[in-house]
């Protein structure tokens, strides 16, 4: 046998025998026997010279090997692998949707000791073979469950999450849910109920696009109480595109906690949010000591109970935050710092405000020391931070300064007077100098700068002006030259007043700067008056004045490979069919210091289909349609595809021909198809006139041009056969 598919069955055999409230009910089966080539499990190289897949759902599948899908191993031998000997160094585990109960009696789930290379949630569970192409993290949640006891909530009877105490690791796209830990089963050995970190300074787990949500840390004694959603005591936390919500603890910490100087925490676009302590400090983030390293990250709505004392961000370690939004509303501060000369806490480009009046800002105690790298917006400051000229001071109508919204707090920037602003490079600079005597990682700055996003994104990864950053998580659109929002104005040429397209309701935006950044491919629709961008995002010129490439078109539809499909509607008897088989077009130079007008990009947008009119005469005089039973055209290639990449796109025809129904007018018909020509005997009018049905076609090659208007005027003579009638084209 195998000794890959023999290793993982003999787990999962010995995982059920084991098994308790956590998962299904299996039937019992003897373990396979080990042969004499493969009883030494703990030496087993399980990949560790190659990447190697693993995948898992909550409840196996097939011979339970893990190789795919449909022989994936449960979640009982997943925790196994997390934290024997077996060397999953190179492994990519793919998690399918589900529920994965970290532990089924005791208080902690599993102990990582060693490197992984990576856990991915968010698989729907009806992958088959090794596709890991149905991701969707929001929407096939995989979720590290605590609620041992399934009273879905955190509770006694429920465990600990997830003990890292060495190696390296990474978790994207994970949702930790439901962790508690109480005085009983708290020490300074193990502590915080999601996930506790105690590691050596080369101990580092990630967590990308995860979120925490409803752990409970009901420790009170100080020296390791808090941290309910995530406790370092040493070795690196890092955190990238998280959110943190819901969590409690008794003090110290509502989600988060550094808790000895070897402690090391990332923060990086992440949302703290409704999380809270019951006594004292921390509401969001309690620093009893150690180093935390913090941009792009929103702190709001954190409480601390009426008997205590509060502090959004609170504590004496080192503090580097830059580029995030604390909001307060307590009596204590937004962020209460109690560094001394060794920790240099430094802070640049953030807002801080405390909505009760109390300090945005609170340097606490004699002989501490802070210093602010400028850019910052507090509503007042206590104790003697080293300020900088570029602070500004906002105390008016704080309650109503902003709100929360897609994880960040937004904020209207008139709001404030700022007059200066920080650089993308500036606070990189900032970051990349941070070196505080106390952290055992002499170069920590420069570890996080590099393993940050960068600073030219907000706390959404929207695109911010590097010249020109706002302060906080949240960057809205700024006035000026050096960077101003795109704004359009959007007409097309109609084919006839019936059928005009002057305000689209939606179209493709694809705009090519040849610096790279502020380069765009957006739905655009229409809100009021404004086109803005169906996924939300402001787009900005880049402010150097760049001359930038546009292209606009509709309808919208998914650019790929830089072409766009489109089929005309082979019924268009409807003026909504027929206005579905338009397809319009501008592209083109624009510089923005000289060719907007009042502001914004004039897109006229001309048509690249074909107008086709059917006019019916009897013996030379016109036919009334309502006489007319039925009428139909055939030989026309109803499909199309434009390369939006050429200098000129031009819609090229392709599909076989079809039968196509026009809309009818008072004495003509009309479609719109794409342009073509159509060679001799193969464009068609047939049509049904006092009973007696007509047939007619082309007798020579014709060409329907792009954008233009084709007649097509067809004669009964009822004095003669059908086959006999005449017919002619022009076009304009």
């Amino acid at each position: 046998m195998n000794i890959r598919r023999t290793f993982f069955m003999t787990i999962a055999a010995l995982s059920l025998l084991g098994a308790g409230a956590c998962q299904k009910t299996y039937q019992m089966v003897p373990p396979p026997s080990a042969s004499s080539s493969d009883d030494s499990l703990d030496d087993e190289d399980f990949g560790g010279n190659k990447e190697t897949a693993i995948f898992v759902t909550p409840y196996g599948e097939g011979e339970m090997d893990g190789t795919s899908w449909d022989n994936a191993i449960d979640a009982d031998t997943f925790l196994s692998l997390l934290s024997d000997q077996t060397d999953l160094s190179k492994a990519k585990i793919y998690l399918a949707e589900g529920d994965y109960y970290m532990s089924s009696g005791s208080v902690f789930g599993p102990e990582i000791r060693k490197k992984i290379g990576s856990v991915m949630g968010g698989y729907s569970i009806l992958s088959k073979g090794t596709d890991v192409s149905s991701r969707d993290v929001a929407n096939h949640t995989t979720v590290f469950n605590g609620d041992v006891n399934k009273n879905k909530r955190a509770d006694e009877g429920d465990c600990g999450l997830l003990c890292v105490l060495g190696g390296t690791s990474s978790f994207d796209g994970i949702i930790f849910r439901n962790g508690y830990i109480n005085e009983k089963t708290a020490s300074s050995q193990k502590s915080g109920a999601g996930v506790f970190v105690d590691g050596d300074a080369d101990t580092w787990v990630e967590f990308v696009n995860c979120r925490f949500e409803d752990c409970v840390s009901e420790a009170g004694t100080p020296s390791y109480a808090g941290g309910a959603a995530v406790y370092v005591k040493a070795g690196q936390a890092r955190l990238k595109a998280c959110e943190l919500t819901g969590c409690s603890g008794a003090s110290r910490g509502g989600a988060l906690r550094c808790n000895n100087d070897k402690a090391i925490l990332f923060l990086d676009k992440c949302s703290i949010h409704g999380n809270s302590v019951k006594y004292d400090w921390g509401s969001g983030l309690q620093l009893s000591s150690g180093t935390i390293c913090v941009n792009n990250s929103t702190f709001c709505s954190n409480v601390v109970g009426w008997q205590g004392s509060g502090g959004t961000v609170n504590g004496g370690g080192a503090m580097l935050v830059l580029n995030s939004t604390i909001i307060s509303d307590d009596t204590t501060a937004g962020i209460r710092c109690e560094s001394d000369s060794r920790n240099a806490s430094f802070f640049a480009n953030n807002i801080s405000l405390n909505t009760n009046g109390a300090p945005g800002f609170l340097l606490n105690g004699d002989g501490k020391v802070a210093v602010s790298g400028g850019h910052n917006i507090f509503n007042r400051v206590a104790g003697a931070l080293q300020s900088a000229a570029s602070d500004v001071t906002y105390d008016t109508d704080l309650k109503n300064f902003g709100s929360l919204a897609e994880g960040t707090y937004t904020w209207d920037h008139s709001k404030v007077s700022l007059g200066t602003f920080a650089t993308a490079a500036e606070i990189e600079g900032y970051a990349r100098g941070f070196k505080p005597e106390v952290c055992p990682v002499a170069e920590i700055g420069k570890v996080f700068a590099e393993w940050c996003d960068g600073f030219a994104v907000d706390g959404r990864g929207k695109s911010r002006n590097p010249a020109k950053l706002l302060p906080g998580a949240y960057d809205p659109c700024l006035d000026g030259e050096a960077s101003r929002t795109l704004r359009f104005s959007v007409s097309a040429t109609p084919f006839s007043d019936a059928n005009a397209l002057s305000r689209p309701e939606s179209f493709g935006f694809i705009l090519t700067n040849p610096e790279g950044i502020y380069s765009y491919n957006k739905k655009m629709i229409l809100r009021g008056n404004e086109y803005i961008a169906e996924d939300g995002e402001t787009m900005l010129w880049d402010g150097k004045g760049t001359t930038v490439t546009v292209t606009a078109y509709a309808p919208y539809a998914d650019v790929v490979d830089g072409s766009v499909a489109m089929s005309c509607p082979s019924n268009q008897a409807t003026a909504t069919e027929l206005s579905a088989a338009d397809f319009v077009l501008w592209k083109g130079s624009v510089n923005p210091s000289t060719d907007l007008s009042d502001g914004k990009i004039q897109l006229r947008l001309g048509h690249l289909n074909t107008r086709l009119i059917v006019k019916l005469t009897l013996d030379g005089a016109p036919v009334v349609t309502s006489k007319i039973a039925s009428l139909s055209v055939g030989g026309l290639k109803a499909e199309g595809k434009c390369d939006l990449s050429a200098d000129s796109p031009v819609v090229v025809a392709g599909g076989a021909p079809v039968n196509m129904f026009p809309n009818v007018g008072e004495s003509s018909y009309e479609l719109i198809t794409v342009p073509q020509t159509v060679s001799a005997g193969s464009l068609s009018v047939k049509a049904t006139y006092n009973k007696r049905q007509y047939v007619w076609a082309s007798a020579s090659d014709v060409t329907l041009a792009p954008g233009k208007t084709a007649e097509l005027t067809v004669n009964i003579a009822t004095t003669k056969s059908a086959s006999s009638g005449q017919m002619s084209i022009t076009t304009k």
